[in-house]
């Protein structure tokens, strides 16, 4: 897919809620288009990726279409630890990525680095997905937060994909996610649901605080 276009989600809450400009880490960011959208409203954007391959490609898309240099970073599997410094951040986005990450260890790993690398009073977005998502209606569910997919890519190129799961059943369980220095302000949702297809997701967002 191109992906020209940011996640029209995010453009809103840019918007409503992230009021503030500075420092925005855009952890998984797939091909680019919400980086390229942060940077092009006044954003200092840090991007990361697990694959060089997507990491080259979004660096050359980013030299066409973005007005302010990205922070392009690979995200090393084998390590738990983000490569920035404490309080670096002033927002962190991570949009439909975490329910990849397949258990609760590593779910509330990562979302320990969020709080350890945002600044007092730094927001957060997190997005991931939602019970009824076809996704996850179309898989198994094998322990609680936990599910199995297995089957066929529909719309692209037809490759076999097996996935384990790690997603919220309810909005209350997904706050119960994160760390207590992260104070879930409002968890709702967005998505679509024709064609065949609900794209449910749970949508968090938080703010940093220090006691």
């Amino acid at each position: 897919d191109a992906h020209n276009y940011p996640n029209t989600n995010l453009v809103r809450l840019a918007k409503w809620y992230l009021n503030k400009k500075g420092k925005i880490l855009d952890y998984g960011f797939g091909y680019g288009e919400n980086s390229i959208f942060l940077a092009n409203n006044g954003f200092s954007v840090f991007s990361g990726e697990i694959s060089k391959k997507i990491i080259k490609y979004a660096k050359k898309k980013s030299k066409i279409k973005s007005k302010k240099k990205i922070n392009f970073f690979y995200i090393d599997k084998k390590t738990k630890l983000l490569p920035f410094k404490d309080n670096y951040f002033d927002h962190i986005i991570c949009l439909g990525v975490i329910q990849y990450l397949g258990n609760q260890e590593n779910t509330k790993n990562l979302l320990l680095e969020f709080s350890r690398c945002l600044k007092k009073n730094g927001k957060i977005i997190i997005s991931t997905f939602g019970p009824q998502n076809t996704f996850i209606k179309r898989s198994k569910r094998v322990s609680k937060n936990t599910y199995i997919f297995k089957g066929l890519e529909k719309f692209h190129k037809k490759t076999n994909l097996e996935y384990k799961l790690f997603i919220p059943e309810t909005k209350k369980n997904f706050m119960n996610f994160f760390p207590k220095k992260i104070n879930i302000t409002e968890v709702g949702s967005w998505g679509n649901d024709y064609c065949g297809i609900n794209g449910l997701h749970y949508v968090a967002l938080g703010k940093k605080i220090e006691k």
